[in-house]
């Protein structure tokens, strides 16, 4: 669903759903008079604009039917259909266009009475609602999978559509998701640190370390860098030190340490961030790295593990070292954004016995990561940068899954 102006977003947009483009191109991409929403400085609604009005930074809303995507990225000469990955447990927009270009379901003829809608001296038979609605999903369940579901995931997610409609102000009405399925988390509020029972910060990151050793060891990464790998996870979440973060995973203060997740219920998940003062869309792993560079810093001697002269070439442990903790949440390529702050407070922790504090203002920007990224693209190639990332990301992951770690016998 792309909406109108003033209306508002819904889902609400996510980086999975996101690609960088350059400026230009897609100006080129869009004809002069092709109708663009562009995503409001408030996240949640939309305004038209011109592809020539366009600035860097904007986020552009297109249909999933419009193309531009292929396998490997943008490719502006793309005419299939891309996979929407917004609706899956999320539930199913009642919006004609919407439900047409999902699964090709003409049911714009049932909207009006599904949605309560009568002329003015006209009352709505509840019965004959709620009938609009179930030949709604009935037309649904009887569809085809959209590009790129396979036909579980199509069924899964038809069969948990209830049949109540949801009308928030602003907003596309929709049949929610029922039963056991829920809205995927979004990292962008950092929900990933949510999970079924509070987890102790240090053991977390000590965890992530000894997998992240693991699957080095596994894919024969050089002991050099396999060390990077491990130190990355074991510092990756040193930045959720912050009062504010720790505030907000455990209010009432009551585990007596630093908490890496919180077992908190998602409902009073939003609320208590408020109310602990962390920005909305703060970034931990921006504070991790800066407390990583901080103790690199107290090291400018190399005397720390992650430097070894193995070469003539200029050493790259450090960069790398920072980038995979920046990185561990798919940020920093090439920047973690900005967010609104300016408080005056600092971030403290203990790395290898030093005591390491950075300024906690999220406001701030690391503008060396961009040359930082660069130089680490150019050493290891794209993919092979990327293929680093992804080892301490998915030994976060696993360990954040649940995964058994033996502590005891780390590296």
């Amino acid at each position: 669903h792309v909406p109108e102006p003033g209306e508002l977003l819904w889902p609400r947009a996510s980086d999975r759903e996101a690609v960088d483009i350059p400026l230009k191109e897609v100006q080129e991409a869009f004809g002069d008079d092709e109708d663009l929403r562009r995503r409001r400085s408030d996240g949640v609604s939309v305004e038209r604009v011109a592809p020539e009005d366009l600035r860097p930074g904007d986020i552009v809303l297109v249909p999933s039917d419009r193309g531009l995507l292929d396998e490997f990225g943008w490719n502006p000469s793309a005419a299939s259909p891309v996979v929407d990955v917004s609706l899956l447990r999320h539930g199913l927009p009642l919006d004609a266009a919407a439900i047409h270009r999902l699964c090709g379901a003409a049911v714009g003829h049932l909207l009006d009475t599904a949605l309560g809608r009568a002329a003015a001296d006209e009352d709505i038979d509840p019965a004959k609602q709620a009938e609009a609605v179930e030949e709604i999903l009935t037309a649904v369940v009887g569809s085809q999978p959209p590009p790129g579901w396979d036909e579980g995931e199509w069924e899964d997610f038809t069969n948990a559509l209830g049949p109540q409609v949801v009308a928030p102000d602003n907003e596309v009405p929709r049949l929610r998701v029922t039963g056991t399925a829920l809205e995927p988390r979004n990292d962008e509020l950092d929900e990933t640190s949510m999970a079924e029972t509070a987890v102790d910060l240090d053991l977390h990151c000590r965890a992530v370390a000894k997998r992240a050793r693991s699957i080095a060891n596994r894919l024969g990464l050089a002991d050099q860098l396999a060390d990077v790998v491990e130190r990355a996870g074991l510092l990756h979440d040193v930045g959720k030190a912050d009062w504010r973060f720790q505030r907000w995973l455990d209010p009432e203060g009551a585990r007596g340490g630093r908490a890496a997740k919180s077992d908190m219920p998602r409902h009073k998940w939003n609320a208590a961030r408020i109310a602990a003062g962390w920005p909305r869309y703060g970034r931990h792993e921006e504070l991790s790295a800066r407390l990583v560079l901080q103790w690199l810093e107290q090291h400018a001697d190399g005397s720390d593990p992650t430097e070894r002269p193995a070469s003539d070439d200029p050493p790259f442990p450090r960069d790398l070292l920072v980038h995979l903790v920046v990185s561990h949440h798919g940020k920093g390529r090439p920047l973690v954004p900005p967010v609104d702050d300016g408080t005056t407070a600092v971030v403290s922790a203990v790395i290898d016995g030093d005591s390491v504090t950075a300024p906690a203002d999220l406001a701030l920007v690391d503008w060396n990561q961009p040359a930082r990224f660069r130089r680490l693209n150019e050493r290891f190639g794209p993919w092979g940068l990327a293929f680093l990332e992804a080892i301490v990301i998915r030994a976060d992951h696993s360990v954040s899954g649940g995964a058994d770690v033996d502590l005891a016998e780390a590296h």
